[in-house]
């Protein structure tokens, strides 16, 4: 529906416009019957004075074809894989989505591809480069091991800060549990899941425990639950929480 607000003591020469235009290229192909490869390619032209996030990658698969200071057009790159698939084991190798999350909202327990829930244009959400391990068991047991290269530079120091980490997954007196553990940057990370009903409510939480190895940090803990529930007529309501022992309230403790 058209709507009207009125602005008064505006100044007109503030104003400006903003168009963003999405394309996605998705491609696939298999090679023999156990060997498939992925490539897929998030292209957006802006007409704006703005920028786009760089890569985070392992490797810079971004470019820009054209950085104008009112107009760019930006492709990046964001899954990239060859996978081998044989019974009940995968692996994989290359940018790929490593979804171990089970909130709709927050995940705590999504180590490597935690997401902006109201960055709502981006649903295929980000890639890593890792390399993956999957095994899934005949019990609704699966167990996942990802390791993901990184390094950084500290006063032209090189240091490893690569990330691996296991999650094991069961089926268990009517829901879906999962434990992981994770040698994750500076961090020690334990934590687990759930998935399940509360009589005719949907149930799910995660939760994360780092330990800092460095003495002087403090340890932390990420808590995020959710319950929804959907009414015979169609109507459908969900309630989340998210905890954060690091987290603070007060405006000032913001960056500027």
């Amino acid at each position: 529906m058209p709507s009207y607000l009125e602005f008064k003591g505006l100044n007109h020469q503030e104003f400006q416009t903003n168009h963003l235009i999405h394309n996605r290229i998705n491609i696939r192909g298999y090679i023999r019957e156990n060997f498939s490869i992925g490539l897929e390619l998030r292209n957006r032209i802006l007409f704006d004075e703005g920028r786009f996030n760089s890569d985070n990658g392992y490797v810079d698969l971004s470019h820009y074809f054209v950085n104008d200071s009112k107009f760019k057009i930006h492709s990046m790159i964001d899954r990239m894989w060859l996978k081998y698939q044989k019974e009940k084991i995968e692996i994989s190798i290359g940018r790929q989505r490593v979804n171990w999350g089970i909130n709709t909202i927050w995940n705590s327990n999504d180590l490597f591809n935690a997401y902006n829930f109201i960055d709502f244009d981006y649903i295929e959400r980000p890639g890593s480069d890792v390399i993956r391990f999957q095994y899934t068991g005949d019990d609704l047991s699966s167990l996942d091991i990802v390791y993901k290269p990184s390094t950084f530079i500290n006063q032209t120091i090189e240091i490893n800060s690569s990330v691996i980490a296991a999650l094991y997954k069961i089926n268990k007196m009517g829901y879906d549990f999962q434990f992981l553990l994770a040698n994750y940057y500076d961090d020690i990370a334990l934590g687990g899941g759930w998935a399940g009903n509360i009589k005719n409510a949907g149930f799910k939480g995660e939760i994360t425990y780092f330990i800092s190895e460095d003495s002087s940090e403090t340890n932390s803990t990420s808590l995020s639950t959710s319950i929804d529930y959907s009414f015979k007529n169609g109507f459908y309501i969900l309630a989340s929480h998210l905890y954060n022992s690091n987290g603070f309230s007060d405006p000032q403790q913001f960056d500027p």
